[in-house]
């Protein structure tokens, strides 16, 4: 009898704990729901990554004589630096080849692309990207 009891007792102790441990992964996978790199990510060696990937950023500069290269600066930076584009934040520099216009001034974007010499330059040649945000909106 004394078995019974002991096994009762662990059984439901067996399916919490499985539950929980259930209930952790899927809380795990939902948090990292998005597997871009921050811009602060990729700033100390972007060569060190190979291949194609995605940084997510907010659009903050753009050249004059190109409308197809600007530069994308950290999010949690811009957020510190309340839109300051003189805040001393590292800015990386993109060139966009994909189809279309280019992100927006304040956007918060997901270029997916890789990283490339361009002269002596390094630079992030993005072929496509997403908005997921518009910072400079949420600044007025």
């Amino acid at each position: 009898m004394k078995t019974t009891l002991v096994s009762l007792r662990v059984r439901p102790i067996k399916y919490v704990m499985v539950a929980a441990v259930l209930l952790f992964v899927a809380a795990s996978l939902l948090a990292c729901g998005s597997s871009a790199l921050q811009v602060s990510e990729v700033q100390h060696d972007p060569l060190a990554f190979e291949g194609q990937i995605v940084v997510a950023g907010i659009t903050s500069h753009f050249s004059q004589s190109d409308p197809r290269v600007f530069g994308v600066m950290d999010t949690a930076e811009m957020i510190q630096c309340g839109f300051n584009l003189h805040c001393g934040a590292w800015v990386m520099p993109v060139l966009y080849v994909g189809e279309g216009p280019v992100p927006l001034l304040g956007e918060e974007v997901e270029l997916t692309g890789t990283f490339t010499f361009m002269g002596d330059d390094v630079m992030f040649q993005a072929n496509s990207f997403k908005v997921i945000g518009n910072f400079a909106n949420e600044l007025n």
